[in-house]
């Protein structure tokens, strides 16, 4: 009897900083400010957060971040959000694959967006509405706009448009010139695995992108990371892909075949034909992949 009271009581205790927690975060408190407090004079921790309130991560409750998100200027910002552990993490992403591979049609997918956290930013990622053929990228070579490493001459920009130079030179501003070369290696290869390449593997995978948009995807580390959590059942594992940040060569495999499952995956065949279904496919697993990754510094 003794035992169960104490069982009792701790249990009430919980529930009871767990309302509280709630009640707070209904005034528009962040997680940092209420873990900053004490409950029943004790302090509360973001730990006992994730322990008493493992639905936070998918419910939607909203804190004092959240309701300030709004469009600023065109721009939507994202809530503050908790971590999500390995298995909360590797649940959600299943979540959205088995919601993806049930579509029926482009809408069922701009669906399956809205149901996430988060939103994609269409002021700073517009949709490109063009390609850049494989002939393209060849008769610039042949103009003598490129050295033979793929980077630009720099004697030939005084002889472009005023739009060519503008454009070089937020790049060479941003210091990212020597991204072009990759990017134009990408547009001359598509269709071809990544054997080849070892470094720069998201400019480059984005230059195959632009030359063929419905056989080969986007791939960044956002997308990657879903794709991999959805691959794995191992949550040390996991929680590395949770960590990590940017393509290296040791991951070629992996986005070769995220790209298999791209082309292979069990969606319906009309859906296929559809221009660009990849590209709603990719806004959803950037979010899920931005989402599930860990250390996200609390608003």
């Amino acid at each position: 009897m003794k035992f169960g009271s104490k069982i009792f009581v701790i249990k009430t205790e919980q529930m009871t900083k767990a309302d509280y927690i709630r009640s707070q975060l209904a005034k528009g408190k962040t997680l940092k400010e209420i873990s900053k407090e004490k409950f029943d004079g004790k302090k509360i921790y973001d730990s006992e957060v994730r322990r008493l309130l493992p639905s936070e991560f998918t419910d939607g409750v909203e804190t004092k971040a959240s309701l300030k998100s709004k469009k600023k200027d065109g721009v939507k910002r994202s809530p503050a959000l908790i971590d999500l552990s390995a298995s909360e993490a590797k649940a959600f992403i299943d979540d959205v694959f088995l919601k993806i591979i049930n579509v029926k049609s482009i809408s069922d997918l701009q669906s399956i967006e809205q149901t996430l956290q988060g939103d994609f930013d269409e002021i700073k990622y517009p949709r490109i509405q063009y390609s850049i053929l494989r002939k393209e990228a060849h008769d610039l070579i042949q103009g003598g706009v490129f050295n033979s490493d793929f980077s630009i001459k720099q004697d030939v920009l005084a002889e472009q448009n005023a739009l060519t130079r503008i454009l070089y030179s937020v790049i060479w501003k941003r210091g990212d010139l020597a991204k072009i070369k990759h990017l134009v290696r990408g547009i001359l290869n598509s269709g071809e695995e990544l054997t080849s390449q070892d470094e720069a593997l998201v400019f480059y995978q984005f230059g195959k992108h632009m030359q063929d948009k419905q056989s080969e995807p986007i791939i960044d580390q956002h997308t990657l990371r879903a794709f991999k959590v959805y691959e794995s059942n191992d949550e040390k594992q996991i929680a590395t892909f949770q960590k990590w940040s940017s393509l290296t060569k040791k991951d070629k495999e992996a986005m070769q075949s995220y790209k298999s499952w791209m082309l292979n995956n069990t969606l319906p065949e009309k859906l296929k034909k559809e221009m660009d279904y990849g590209y709603y496919i990719d806004r959803i697993l950037f979010l899920a992949g931005k989402r599930i990754k860990v250390s996200r510094k609390l608003q």
